[in-house]
């Protein structure tokens, strides 16, 4: 089972976008978990975030939510 926990979106005014995504996968029965990361990287003219605002390079740790680091809450 492959649950997404959190993503985090930055890019620049030149519409390059890094998109980050956060996940814990684990099987029924066992007590192991393994965390995923994904890391796409998409070259587009006009880079918007989810809430279709203009994404600025100096915001991965504030679309993170959480001061910066992906790995507290």
């Amino acid at each position: 089972m492959y649950k997404l926990e959190r993503f985090a979106v930055a890019g620049n005014e030149d519409g390059i976008v890094l998109v980050v995504t956060l996940g814990a996968m684990s099987r029924v029965g066992q007590h192991k978990h393994a965390v995923l990361a994904r890391v796409a990287v998409a070259l587009t003219p006009g880079a918007f975030d989810r809430s279709g605002d203009r994404v600025g390079a100096q915001d991965l740790s504030e679309k993170a939510g959480n001061g910066g680091s992906p790995w507290k809450d």
